[in-house]
Parts: structure tokens; sequence; C-alpha cells
């Protein structure tokens, strides 16, 4: 038993010395395509694609990869035992993520204008083409040293949501806001792929 207990252990340090493993707190998130209406956003509240860049480098707390699942129908077995079997892949369209508010409230109010303007809202009630206002947003997994491992980019997507700043006179955390997305589609990223994505945040 001391023996298979040993071989566990060192199984265990083989597979992580060879495969490695991800840490959640070491990814990169950035926008690598903005449309006119995130811009306009961006210049309501005084940034440009680079300084915001920076503040999506820095203050993203926390964001999911949308979730994959199949669809199952039941199927009638020999003996009675029956099973599942699948019919359909489906690829949940939704990405949250959590952000570090700044103390004037810009940072979120770009997200609020950018669904203000995804609406029509001050256009007259004139909705824009989804091509207007979707962006796309590429999400990179690092390395201890920072370097690129892998990631996704999701494309085409629009803003569905802007959490309200919660005020808490017995806390002392900072606020932060949860904003959430839909995307049309998703590409998982290669190493290279990723370095190169990654090469424009």
């Amino acid at each position: 038993m001391p023996r298979l207990e040993f071989n566990s252990i060192n199984n265990f340090v083989s597979s992580l010395s060879n495969r490695r493993f991800q840490r959640v707190n070491r990814f990169a998130v950035s926008f690598s395509r903005l449309s006119r209406g995130f811009n306009t956003s961006l210049q309501f509240n005084g940034f440009t694609r680079r300084n915001f860049a920076d503040v999506m480098s820095t203050r993203v707390q926390s964001i999911k990869v949308p979730d994959q699942t199949v669809f199952t129908t039941d199927v009638k077995g020999p003996g009675g035992f029956d099973y599942q079997a699948p019919y359909q892949y489906s690829l949940s369209n939704d990405i949250n993520m959590n952000l570090l508010n700044d103390q004037f409230d810009r940072i979120r109010n770009v997200f609020v204008d950018w669904m203000r303007v995804s609406t029509g809202i001050g256009s007259d009630g004139a909705i824009p083409y989804r091509s207007q206002t979707s962006c796309d947003l590429s999400i990179i997994t690092l390395n201890d040293n920072g370097k690129p491992l892998a990631g996704y980019t999701a494309f085409d997507c629009i803003i569905k949501s802007v959490q309200g700043s919660a005020f808490d006179m017995a806390s002392e955390d900072l606020v932060r806001f949860d904003v959430g997305l839909s995307c049309r589609r998703m590409k998982k990223l290669s190493g290279v792929e990723a370095a190169v994505a990654f090469s424009t945040f």
C-alpha cells in the first residue's frame, strides 16, 4: 500500500511537470475589435482605446468562458436498461465578467453608454445595426511568467446587462459591478493564436 501511495504521488507530480496547469488568477481580457458604438461610449467617458485596454487588463476581476453542453434523449435499452444518447451540441452564448469600478464611475458608465447606444437611446429611437455596436472579446490564459498559453475569442458580442453599484456602510470592500455580454460565436485559440491576440492588448 505505501508503494501504491508513493506511485500515485509520483504520477501526480509527473503530470503537473509534463502538462503543467492553469491558475485561475493568471489571465488577460481585452476587446480585440471595437465597434463604432463602443468607441462612442469610450469618448463620452474620456477614454482612448489604449488606456481602456489597460483598464481591462487590471480591473477585470473575474470572467467565465461560456458553458458547453450536449442535449440528450432517452433511449429504451434491452432488458429494461434505458440510456441516453446525444443529439445536439450547445454552446451558451452568455459571458459574464466582474470589474472594479473607478472613483468617478466612468468605467461602469462606458458599459451603460454602450447599452444606451446599442438600443437607440439618444438617437430618436433608431436602433443601429448589430455590426455598429458589437465587439470581439479575447480571453487569454497566462503562465506564471505572463506568457500566453491558450485562450478564446468571442465574436460579435453585444451587451445585455450592467449591474448597479451597491454601497454598504458596514463594508470596506471596493465597489465592483457585473457586465453581461452575449456572443454570436466563439473560437478556441491555440498557443500561437493566443500569442498573436495577446500582442494586440
